[in-house]
Formats: structure tokens, C-alpha cells, sequence
């Protein structure tokens, strides 16, 4: 009876757990450096009700919306940003009237980190089990010759559900 409850514990834990995606970091953008657009492929062993994935991202704009592609299906990506404490960095573009914004704090060394996260949710139908693609777009045309925003971790957040699971389940805690 043990082994049949731990079995299941780690099934549920396995089932719900965040998985990140190994890649070298990179940036978007139309500067020499940087790609227009750039592909990250990786696997699912079952396709789970639905797949949050976020990324750490530096040069974050809050004025900008974001779209990427997963397995050529369109879905727009989500802006975090904790705001206690955060720093902004304002620059303009060479549109007229167009002020880039960056959200970032000073971590214990005095170095500029980014405190935005791009987060995009995705619905079971959009994924395959097995491989998947996610394709990250170009966003900001009016910004030349610069990086619209960099990726530098990417962590997918694994959510299934079964029939069985009551409304009160899906809460995030338990009050």
C-alpha cells in the first residue's frame, strides 16, 4: 500500500512539475546581433490541460505586445512585472513619440537585472506530444538597430487536470 501511495504522489508531482528548457540565451531584434526570429524546440511526454511558459527576459517593454508562435499557432504573450521596488529605464526610439520603457532593479552587487518576465499561456490544443516548437517574434519595427527584448531562461509550467478534480482545485491556495 506504500508503494502504491508513493507511486501516485510522485505521478501528480511529475505531472505538475516545471521543467526548464536548456538553450543559449538570445536576443530579438533588428541589430546585428540579435535574430528576427528565433525558434526553441522542446518535448512533452503527454500533452497536459494547459502549458504556461515563462521567460525570463531582459529589456522587457511594458508598451510593447508580444506574440510568438507555438507550433505555428499564434498566442500573445503576457507582461510580469513586480512593481514594488522596480526601477524603470526610459529611453526614446527614433519614432516620434515613442518612449521605450525597461523594468529593472539593482541587485546586492549594484548590476542592473531585469524584473520582467514574458509569460505566455497555452491551451492544450495548440501542443503535440512529443516535440514541440516555440517560436519567438521580432516585436518593435520602430526600434532599429537594437535588441526589442533578450531571453534568458525559459521554464514551462506543466498543468493537468483530471475529470475528476472539483472547481475548488484550480485555485493557486487554498482560502
Amino acid at each position: 500500500m506504500k508503494k502504491y501511495f508513493a507511486f501516485i504522489i510522485l505521478t501528480s508531482f511529475y505531472s505538475n512539475a516545471q521543467v526548464s528548457i536548456d538553450f543559449e540565451p538570445f536576443s530579438l531584434g533588428d541589430n546585428q546581433e540579435s535574430f528576427l526570429l528565433k525558434e526553441i524546440q522542446f518535448e512533452l511526454d503527454e500533452v497536459p490541460t494547459f502549458l504556461i511558459v515563462e521567460c525570463v527576459t531582459g529589456s522587457i517593454n511594458p508598451f510593447n505586445e508580444y506574440q510568438s508562435l507555438i507550433n505555428n499557432r499564434l498566442i500573445k504573450g503576457n507582461i510580469e512585472i513586480n512593481h514594488s521596488g522596480s526601477y524603470f529605464t526610459y529611453f526614446d526610439s527614433e519614432a516620434k513619440n515613442y518612449t521605450i520603457v525597461n523594468a529593472q532593479y539593482k541587485d546586492e552587487n549594484d548590476q542592473w537585472q531585469t524584473s520582467g518576465k514574458l509569460v505566455y499561456y497555452v491551451p492544450n490544443s495548440f501542443l503535440l506530444k512529443g516535440k514541440n516548437i516555440i517560436t519567438f517574434l521580432n516585436e518593435d519595427n520602430d526600434q532599429r538597430y537594437m535588441d526589442d527584448y533578450l531571453v534568458n531562461k525559459i521554464t514551462l509550467h506543466k498543468i493537468s487536470r483530471k475529470p475528476l478534480d472539483l472547481y475548488k482545485d484550480y485555485r493557486c491556495n487554498n482560502n
